[in-house]
């Protein structure tokens, strides 16, 4: 053998090309998959970005509406509303503070308690009804199952009774009444 024989290289095919059928098949699946990951960024965003935002806000609005208290005020403007008193459990830790405002709206509970329009103040004869979120935007009743009957409810300035915490919906007994009729 001589090295002076040329050395061929094997002919490589070019390659296929892609059927119409097989780019609309991969198509589809690049956008099923882009889809699938904005559905999780989307969970992602609603369990803990969610969270994150409204814990900063719920700060401002404690804040604000103990600056407002030092110099003699009663309520603070925030960026959802007015905050007008902080509501405080003991049973869920010594730090729990969450304002409440005015109104029920979506950028209202985002940011705390919501008092529901027409219901009593705190203080007043009748009920006093807050709404909140048990998760996202701050999950500020998250630990609601674990509120006791005679647990403590604390609004300030005013300290609220807590008829809610004596009701069977509050405790922890799985027994139900049956429909009435």
């Amino acid at each position: 053998m001589t090295s002076a024989e040329p050395v061929t290289e094997p002919e490589v095919a070019p390659p296929a090309r892609r059927t119409p059928v097989q780019r609309v098949l991969t198509a589809a699946g690049l956008v099923l998959v882009l889809a699938g990951v904005s559905v999780l960024a989307w969970v992602g965003w609603e369990t803990w970005g969610t969270n994150v935002v409204a814990h900063r806000r719920q700060a401002e609005a404690v804040t604000s509406l103990r600056e407002e208290w030092q110099r003699g005020g009663s309520t603070v403007r925030v960026e959802a509303g007015v905050a007008t008193a902080i509501v405080r459990i003991p049973r869920f830790g010594k730090s729990y503070e969450i304002p409440i405002l005015e109104g029920t709206s979506d950028a209202v509970l985002a940011s705390g308690f919501g008092h529901f329009d027409g219901s009593a103040e705190p203080g007043e004869v009748g009920n006093f009804a807050l709404a909140g979120h048990r998760v996202t935007h701050g999950e500020p009743l998250r630990d609601m199952p674990s509120l006791q009957p005679g647990d403590e409810v604390v609004s300030r300035p005013v300290r609220l009774p807590t008829p809610m915490c004596s009701t069977p919906a509050a405790t922890t007994s799985s027994s139900r009444s049956p429909p009435p009729g």
